[in-house]
């Protein structure tokens, strides 16, 4: 299990050692970052003993897009991202999926290239593609079943699919299979990503993590929600944290 080190979490460091978590770090991407990033890389390796994974970039970013000029932005992004995962030791960087196949057909076939060739320069770390804005599973698992790399996965965002859909994350689960290699856990009412607690929201969380653990080990399971603590509790009252 991880969580996110949301800046805004109450007792970060005694919660993680409490349930004895690893850490996502979402320090590259908070909008109130003022460091460089070897000044985040010295102080998360100051902090932690070791990152497990890095939410990477994402603004103005789209690996699909017909304008090369964010095709090159976003492959000089992930590079740069690639270089911060390789100094902290870490080995997935979660990326979002910006491509609506509906509106942009040809989206699929720009998303092959760009990775095919962006994978070929950076091996041994892991790009996990999140679904944001996809209203169906199976883009990114046709994209991953093309691409067909040890350092490509999918990482599913329960609340996202919530948002977009409604409660189908059990689905989705199903249809990513053993592609999965990453998951944000946090909830909400199906309006607005709010990243709530495990407890508050429309999503059957025990359905949805029940069969989660039969596809992805529990290490690979992120809590994105500063509500940790609540959400800790509520896997252990329902025996997630024993199994």
């Amino acid at each position: 299990m991880q969580f996110t080190n949301f800046p805004e979490i109450e007792n970060l460091h005694k919660l993680r050692k409490r349930y004895q978590c690893g850490i996502e770090s979402f320090d590259f991407v908070a909008r109130e970052n003022t460091l460089t990033d070897q000044e985040n890389i010295d102080k998360l390796k100051k902090e932690y003993e070791s990152i497990d994974s890095i939410h990477g970039p994402y603004k103005g970013l789209d690996y699909s897009s017909k304008d090369p000029q964010v095709i090159k932005k976003t492959y000089e992004d992930y590079h740069r991202f690639y270089a911060i995962a390789k100094d902290l030791g870490c080995k997935k960087v979660i990326v979002h999926n910006m491509c609506d196949p509906d509106e942009d057909p040809l989206g699929f076939n720009r998303s092959v290239d760009f990775w095919k060739d962006f994978l070929k320069d950076h091996l041994g770390v892991e790009f996990c593609l999140e679904n944001i804005i996809d209203r169906s599973p199976d883009f990114l698992v046709k994209l991953h079943d093309a691409i067909d790399s040890d350092d490509l996965g999918i990482c599913l965002d329960i609340g996202h699919v919530n948002v977009e859909v409604g409660d189908q994350v059990v689905h989705w689960i199903r249809s990513y299979g053993s592609r999965l290699a990453h998951a944000h856990l946090h909830n909400n009412y199906g309006e607005g990503d709010d990243h709530n607690g495990l407890g508050h929201g429309t999503i059957d969380i025990l359905k949805a993590l029940m069969t989660l653990k039969d596809y992805l080990s529990m290490k690979d399971w992120n809590l994105e929600t500063s509500d940790v603590e609540a959400s800790m509790i509520w896997l252990e009252a329902n025996g997630l944290l024993s199994e």
